[in-house]
């Protein structure tokens, strides 16, 4: 199954909640629009395998990681030839292959996870003008791979947490009068920053996004763009606060106070009036 759009309709961190809630396994491929003005961005290909990001690379030649490994001088440029045809009879990661033959130890893997896969995925979170598709028959790239992997969700939040412009998808951002609600009782398996973690202790669905600026004292976008962060990775739901009607009793009360010419006037003012504000008020809820 492919699944197929542009990241003016559905973000990036989306894209990666649907592969990591779904389990997927298979390739996204990120091409430039045509009509986009951002014609800088490079076509971008990245793997995963149920639900975890495991490698990325800008063309699908599948030498981009071994030519990484080479230009640090990990691996002897003579072996190279030989390298890539050991590699063609192997279902194995390159990373976990040169680790178990002694030519790369774990931190070098570490290192070469952060560069090839990290730090470009990350960029991409600004991107809005651009094509994906998503093969789910598309082939594992072990050559590609360093045997390291994320969870998309995880990967997802340090590329939003990153993004300094959030101006293009600021109508994304949760509305202020809207609340939180955690969907999880307990913390997530990865990380979360101090801010985050504030957030997410008071998403228990009784105050507003405003109401929780103000308590932990950050500004208010600021609390916004917490919010969709965690939304976008699953741990918190946006909902619309309960309006709490006026008690009958008081509504009455109310209507009785309004200045009327005679009781006929005033009786039938209340009642108009008492539909009209109650009708209002459920279409508020």
């Amino acid at each position: 199954m492919a699944l197929a759009g542009s990241l003016s309709e559905y973000s990036l961190a989306e894209i990666f909640q649907f592969i990591q809630q779904g389990y997927k396994t298979g390739l996204l491929s990120i091409n430039p629009d045509n009509d986009s003005v951002q014609t800088f961005i490079n076509p971008s290909y990245i793997w995963f395998q149920n639900g975890r990001l495991t490698a990325h690379a800008r063309d699908l030649s599948k030498l981009g990681l071994l030519s990484m490994i080479a230009q640090r001088a990990w691996v002897d440029v003579d072996n190279l030839a030989a390298l890539r045809q050991e590699l063609k009879s192997t279902n194995q990661p390159l990373g976990l292959y040169l680790k178990s033959t002694g030519g790369l130890d774990t931190e070098q893997l570490r290192l070469l996870f952060h560069s090839q896969v990290l730090q470009p995925v990350c960029g991409l979170f600004k991107i809005t003008d651009a094509k994906f598709s998503f093969d789910e028959q598309s082939p594992l790239a072990y050559p590609e791979m360093t045997g390291i992997s994320m969870n998309a969700n995880e990967a997802s939040l340090l590329g939003l947490r990153v993004l300094r412009d959030w101006s293009l998808i600021e109508h994304k951002l949760p509305a202020p009068d809207f609340g939180l609600q955690r969907l999880y009782p307990e913390k997530p398996s990865f990380k979360l920053d101090t801010q985050e973690i504030q957030v997410w202790e008071l998403a228990n669905a009784d105050i507003s996004i405003t109401q929780i600026a103000q308590k932990i004292n950050i500004a208010l976008e600021k609390v916004q763009q917490i919010s969709y962060r965690l939304v976008a990775v699953g741990l918190v739901k946006e909902i619309v606060l309960d309006l709490v009607l006026p008690s009958p009793a008081k509504l009455a009360i109310a209507t009785d106070a309004l200045p009327t010419k005679t009781g006929a006037s005033k009786s039938a003012l209340s009642k108009s009036f008492m539909s009209n504000l109650v009708g209002f008020l459920k279409k508020r809820v």
